[in-house]
């Protein structure tokens, strides 16, 4: 690098030499990652395939329990499948340019609902979301966060899922709260789980 000192010309080429270690280890991250979900959906989808077909094969001759561990299996490998996508999600919100942008978080919360609504239709929800609960910043990334947040939920409740979200503006901030009637957790492993 003409016209820098030597002490300069030492730091530019060590800080060089640090983004492209840096993004080599993104790139091998999610490589990984991408490998991982990839080699374990090939078998989980094959313990569902043949659940469904002795399923639908002996169904009939399972008694009560037998359908009912059935269906904890199929349950089991649908969680499964989507914690592989959850994987790769975060993976590619890593590497990707954050953007801020409006993003509609009451939006985002009924999305996630609908999904989760459509895998389980006979789930009961009560959702109250609070109106106007618009804020700024990455959409994707709050995507991930309000899905991670509703899914929570939506794990730890019973055969009813009470969701309720609201928001009070603080300025420019918008702070969002959302309260469940799930199981909860122990406040003394509060430090370990944050």
């Amino acid at each position: 690098m003409a016209g820098l000192p030597q002490g300069e010309a030492g730091l530019a080429t060590a800080l060089e030499r640090s983004e492209a270690r840096v993004k080599a280890l993104l790139t091998q991250q999610e490589a990984f990652a991408y490998g991982i979900s990839h080699d374990l959906r090939a078998p989980l989808r094959v313990i569902d395939a043949y659940a469904t077909m002795l399923g639908r094969q002996s169904g009939e001759r399972l008694d009560q329990d037998g359908r009912d561990q059935l269906a904890r299996i199929r349950d089991a490998a649908a969680r499964m499948a989507a914690l592989f996508e959850s994987l790769l999600d975060y993976s590619r919100a890593e590497r990707s340019e954050m953007s801020s942008a409006p993003v509609d978080i009451g939006l985002l919360v009924e999305l996630a609902l609908s999904e989760l609504q459509e895998a389980e239709p006979a789930r009961r929800v009560r959702a109250s979301v609070g109106p106007g609960l618009v804020a700024m910043g990455d959409e994707r990334l709050l995507r991930l966060l309000v899905g991670q947040l509703v899914r929570n939920a939506w794990r730890f409740s019973g055969d009813t899922v009470v969701l309720e979200v609201s928001g009070v503006r603080d300025g420019s901030v918008l702070r969002v709260a959302m309260r469940d009637e799930g199981s909860g957790f122990d406040m003394r492993y509060a430090d370990r789980i944050f």
